[in-house]
């Protein structure tokens, strides 16, 4: 405490306060150079599956149908509007995305059960 009443009295004396002597270019540490920003790893957009795939064709005939049949106020339609979301971006399915587009569709197409279903 004495030794801080001391200085405080040094900076009375020469006319200086403590933000004068915190903000002299010799008692500021230097700023780091700027850290160079390490490159984003730009996703790879899958490729795009050949367009005389049996199984894209299968999904987007799928899509067609229930985007035609499901009501517009169903909350179905909006799951179903995600999962063509999710199509369109990424040109691919999970497991349980198509499981589910797949028993939607065979509700609106029973007809359509013997269309070939292999991944």
């Amino acid at each position: 405490m004495i030794a801080m009443r001391k200085a405080n009295a040094v900076l009375g004396a020469s006319q200086k306060n403590w933000q004068d002597i915190l903000l002299t270019p010799f008692a500021r540490r230097p700023e780091p150079p700027p850290q160079p920003q390490p490159q984003q790893q730009q996703r790879r957009k899958p490729d795009p599956k050949p367009a005389s795939d049996p199984k894209t064709d299968l999904i987007n005939a799928m899509f067609e149908t229930l985007l035609k049949e499901v009501s517009p106020e169903s909350n179905f339609r909006s799951f179903v509007l995600s999962v063509h979301a999710h199509w369109l971006k990424r040109n691919r399915l999970t497991d349980k995305q198509y499981r589910a587009i797949r028993k939607a569709y065979l509700n609106y197409k029973p007809e359509a059960e013997n269309e070939d279903d292999r991944r």
